[in-house]
């Protein structure tokens, strides 16, 4: 497999645009925070990388919007991106994924409920059972805390956007299923 080093990445660059208050209560974009999203790479073990970049971390239910004490759990988040987990446990987390051409992840699995919208490129998802399903630009693979990998095996870059909402453990005959990194490179998720 390949790393991403081995091929340049065509996916057009990312701005995040946040949303505000000024004082007045009008409606208004935040300028606290940079706008073009920055990727880093991440080890996917056995010679395999994929970059990664953080939209957006909220900590809670509902999310407490005001005193845009939200931005604060973001800009906390974002300064150390590089050393979190995927999961934000008690919260949510917007995560942009790049895949190189002939590239795969680890088998692995979060204690999570994630929604993968694929926006650019192929990807097989494969269970832990066997079973697989390739996803093409548009659609969405709902993962429920299960045992999953990723392939890309086009000569194509995929890029794949993750909404993240930590979970209860899945038991199955009373036993819980916690996260498996699978050698992924990533701190635990906290």
């Amino acid at each position: 497999m390949s790393s991403n080093s081995d091929h340049p990445k065509p996916l057009p660059s990312i701005r995040r645009f946040i949303t505000t208050h000024d004082s007045s209560g009008k409606s208004c974009y935040s300028k606290d925070l940079d706008e073009p999203l920055n990727f880093w790479k991440v080890s996917a073990g056995e010679g395999n990388s994929a970059d990664f970049e953080l939209g957006y971390v909220t900590e809670g239910l509902p999310i407490p919007l005001a005193d845009d004490k939200d931005l604060s759990t973001f800009k906390d988040a974002y300064a150390n991106k590089e050393k979190s987990g995927l999961v934000k446990h008690g919260g949510t987390i917007l995560r942009y994924c790049d895949i190189p051409p002939g590239s795969k992840s680890q088998m692995h699995r979060t204690v999570s409920l994630d929604y993968g919208i694929l926006i650019n490129g192929e990807l097989e998802c494969l269970l832990d059972s066997g079973e697989t399903r390739t996803i093409h630009p548009g659609d969405v693979v709902i993962q429920r805390g299960t045992n999953h990998q990723w392939f890309n095996r086009t000569e194509q870059w995929a890029r794949i956007v993750f909404i993240l909402f930590h979970a209860t453990p899945v038991e199955i005959n009373g036993r819980a299923l916690g996260e498996d990194q699978g050698g992924m490179e990533l701190p635990d998720s906290h």
